[in-house]
Protein backbone atom coordinates (compact mmCIF):
# COMPACT_ATOMS: atom_id res chain seq x y z
CA UNK A 1 0.00 0.00 0.00
CA UNK A 2 1.24 3.81 -1.55
CA UNK A 3 -1.37 5.21 0.53
CA UNK A 4 -4.00 4.68 3.19
CA UNK A 5 -7.71 5.65 1.59
CA UNK A 6 -10.55 4.23 2.35
CA UNK A 7 -10.78 1.26 -0.28
CA UNK A 8 -7.60 0.09 0.98
CA UNK A 9 -8.71 0.11 4.50
CA UNK A 10 -11.19 -1.75 3.81
CA UNK A 11 -9.51 -4.56 1.55
CA UNK A 12 -6.63 -4.69 4.61
CA UNK A 13 -9.37 -4.99 7.10
CA UNK A 14 -11.04 -7.49 4.75
CA UNK A 15 -7.93 -9.92 4.76
CA UNK A 16 -7.48 -9.68 8.39
CA UNK A 17 -11.16 -11.45 8.88
CA UNK A 18 -10.23 -13.47 6.61
CA UNK A 19 -6.42 -14.73 7.33
CA UNK A 20 -7.95 -15.05 10.92
CA UNK A 21 -11.04 -16.43 10.55
CA UNK A 22 -13.17 -13.47 12.25
CA UNK A 23 -17.09 -12.98 12.64
CA UNK A 24 -16.64 -9.10 12.26
CA UNK A 25 -13.94 -7.04 12.01
CA UNK A 26 -14.50 -3.46 10.51
CA UNK A 27 -12.66 -0.49 10.73
CA UNK A 28 -13.44 2.93 8.58
CA UNK A 29 -11.30 6.03 7.74
CA UNK A 30 -12.92 8.99 9.54
CA UNK A 31 -13.36 12.51 8.20
CA UNK A 32 -10.33 13.56 10.11
CA UNK A 33 -7.58 10.83 9.19
CA UNK A 34 -8.27 8.64 11.67
CA UNK A 35 -8.81 5.07 11.91
CA UNK A 36 -12.02 3.71 13.58
CA UNK A 37 -12.16 0.19 14.86
CA UNK A 38 -16.49 -0.50 14.75
CA UNK A 39 -16.47 -3.90 14.68
CA UNK A 40 -14.35 -6.79 15.93
CA UNK A 41 -15.56 -9.79 17.15
CA UNK A 42 -14.69 -13.47 17.58
CA UNK A 43 -17.11 -16.28 16.49
CA UNK A 44 -17.78 -17.85 20.12
CA UNK A 45 -15.92 -21.17 19.58
CA UNK A 46 -13.10 -19.40 18.85
CA UNK A 47 -13.04 -17.30 21.87
CA UNK A 48 -9.75 -17.74 24.49
CA UNK A 49 -7.45 -17.90 21.70
CA UNK A 50 -6.26 -14.91 21.15
CA UNK A 51 -7.68 -13.64 17.78
CA UNK A 52 -8.89 -10.43 19.38
CA UNK A 53 -5.46 -9.83 19.93
CA UNK A 54 -3.89 -10.54 17.37
CA UNK A 55 -6.31 -8.44 15.16
CA UNK A 56 -6.09 -5.57 17.40
CA UNK A 57 -2.09 -6.08 17.57
CA UNK A 58 -2.44 -5.66 13.45
CA UNK A 59 -4.51 -2.70 13.52
CA UNK A 60 -2.17 -1.02 16.21
CA UNK A 61 0.79 -2.04 13.70
CA UNK A 62 -1.09 -0.46 10.85
CA UNK A 63 -2.20 2.46 12.37
CA UNK A 64 1.85 3.26 13.67
CA UNK A 65 3.29 2.31 10.34
CA UNK A 66 0.52 5.36 8.63
CA UNK A 67 0.97 7.51 12.18
CA UNK A 68 -2.87 7.39 12.60
CA UNK A 69 -5.20 7.18 15.77
CA UNK A 70 -7.12 4.73 16.34
CA UNK A 71 -10.31 5.73 17.99
CA UNK A 72 -13.42 3.41 19.32
CA UNK A 73 -16.47 3.13 21.62
CA UNK A 74 -16.38 -0.06 23.79
CA UNK A 75 -19.62 -1.70 23.66
CA UNK A 76 -21.96 -2.73 26.15
CA UNK A 77 -22.43 -6.36 27.72
CA UNK A 78 -24.26 -8.12 24.93
CA UNK A 79 -24.84 -11.99 24.67
CA UNK A 80 -25.74 -12.42 21.33
CA UNK A 81 -22.42 -11.19 20.69
CA UNK A 82 -20.06 -12.55 23.28
CA UNK A 83 -19.36 -9.40 24.86
CA UNK A 84 -19.06 -10.13 28.80
CA UNK A 85 -18.90 -6.65 30.11
CA UNK A 86 -17.59 -3.11 29.15
CA UNK A 87 -15.37 -3.05 32.01
CA UNK A 88 -13.50 -6.15 30.59
CA UNK A 89 -13.37 -4.45 27.07
CA UNK A 90 -11.91 -1.18 28.16
CA UNK A 91 -9.00 -3.21 30.05
CA UNK A 92 -8.47 -5.47 26.71
CA UNK A 93 -8.06 -2.05 24.53
CA UNK A 94 -6.04 -0.52 27.48
CA UNK A 95 -3.07 -3.46 26.83
CA UNK A 96 -3.10 -2.34 23.26
CA UNK A 97 -2.17 1.82 24.43
CA UNK A 98 -6.08 2.68 24.52
CA UNK A 99 -7.13 5.30 26.95
CA UNK A 100 -10.03 6.77 28.16
CA UNK A 101 -11.25 10.21 26.16
CA UNK A 102 -12.66 12.34 29.23
CA UNK A 103 -11.90 14.70 31.87
CA UNK A 104 -9.18 17.57 31.39
CA UNK A 105 -7.46 15.87 28.57
CA UNK A 106 -11.22 15.19 26.56
CA UNK A 107 -10.59 15.63 22.56
CA UNK A 108 -13.57 17.37 21.80
CA UNK A 109 -13.08 16.82 18.33
CA UNK A 110 -14.51 12.83 18.49
CA UNK A 111 -17.53 11.49 20.12
CA UNK A 112 -15.05 8.29 20.59
CA UNK A 113 -14.89 6.76 23.88
CA UNK A 114 -11.22 5.40 23.59
CA UNK A 115 -8.20 6.65 21.79
CA UNK A 116 -4.80 5.03 20.82
CA UNK A 117 -2.02 7.71 19.68
CA UNK A 118 0.13 6.56 17.22
CA UNK A 119 4.05 5.04 18.71
CA UNK A 120 6.47 7.48 17.17
CA UNK A 121 7.74 5.83 14.00
CA UNK A 122 8.50 6.92 10.79
CA UNK A 123 6.55 6.72 7.31
CA UNK A 124 8.21 4.04 5.48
Amino acid sequence: MNTLDSQSLQAWSQQQLIDLGLARFDVTLTSDGDLHLDWLQVFRSQQGQGLGSTALKRLCDLADHWHMRILLTPSDRNISTGTTSRSRLISFYRRFGFHLNSGRHRDWSTRSQMIRDPKNRLKQ
